[in-house]
């Protein structure tokens, strides 16, 4: 298994497996590099998208 990055979003986090992430991307044919950057940007996507939702409950 491989390391598990968490991003906190107020009372809920997502997990993402880098590792795992990684070797489907490279099973696929995608660069590693190409999918790190990709895989970040997910992440932050989805951090911006449920800090949205968050404060629009909240608001």
């Amino acid at each position: 298994m491989g390391q598990v990055r968490t991003a906190g979003m107020g009372a809920a986090a997502i997990g993402l497996d880098m590792a795992a992430a990684l070797r489907l991307a490279e099973a696929e044919g995608v660069q590693p590099s190409i999918a790190s950057h990709l895989l970040a940007q997910l992440e932050a996507g989805l951090v911006a998208g449920w800090n949205e939702r968050i404060k629009a409950r909240e608001g």
